[in-house]
């Protein structure tokens, strides 16, 4: 079950569990938006509200997912993530000690519709975008380092990819060469923070949540 972290009339920021997908898909799986549209719609009095996605977050990873009360605010929203206005931050524990412990990461990528997975190189290819972020190294203890990262692109599973490529695969994420350290449905990722303008009001808004840490 999601956790509320913000809600007014035009947007809603929850915080969804690891383990649960955003979307519905075509097998039916609990998925973040039915959940989302269930409570938005269990005080509307017998009349349907909209809700709308603004951006994704993979099914693994913990943390915060924004949602569109209004298709006005939907729009407005999406124009800042084109932009990339929106910052967006993100936890993580890694294998390895990173050397350096500060890095502005440029890398170009291609999803793998086949294998459902990311493909990451060091000069463009034809097919690649352009991807890039930033981490700091926040400490080291049991072979994994925390790291404090700021996503600049968004792409299919860009963390978790350009940190395997770099040879620091994030905990329990077996996709990318990580070792298998829990049964759970979850890896060492969590979305803790984003800031954006509010679509009405245009205030310059920071919402967070406090990081989860492994030990």
């Amino acid at each position: 079950m999601f956790e509320v972290v913000f809600e007014d009339p035009y947007i809603l920021i929850v915080n969804k569990p690891a383990g649960l997908q955003v979307e519905p898909d075509k097998k039916g799986h609990p998925n973040l938006f039915d959940e989302v549209f269930i409570y938005i719609n269990s005080n509307s009095n017998g009349k349907s509200k909209q809700i709308f996605l603004v951006h994704r977050l993979d099914r693994l990873t913990s943390g915060l997912v924004m949602f569109a009360k209004k298709k006005q605010a939907l729009l407005l929203l999406q124009e800042q993530f084109v932009s990339r206005s929106i910052v967006k931050k993100y936890f993580a524990f890694v294998e390895g000690q990173l050397i350096p412990e500060i890095c502005h990461c440029e890398h170009y990528m291609i999803k793998d519709l086949k294998e459902f997975r990311s493909h990451v190189f060091n000069e463009n290819r034809k097919g690649t975008k352009k991807v890039s972020l930033s981490y700091q190294v926040l400490g080291f203890r049991n072979n994994l380092s925390t790291l404090d990262i700021v996503l600049h692109t968004g792409f299919y599973h860009q963390i978790r990819a350009q940190l395997s490529h770099l040879g620091y695969p994030i905990w329990n994420d077996v996709h990318y060469g990580g070792k298998v350290q829990s049964k759970e449905v979850e890896i060492g990722l969590q979305a803790y923070a984003i800031t954006f303008k509010h679509p009405i009001s245009n205030e310059q808004m920071t919402i967070e949540i406090e990081k989860s840490y492994l030990f």
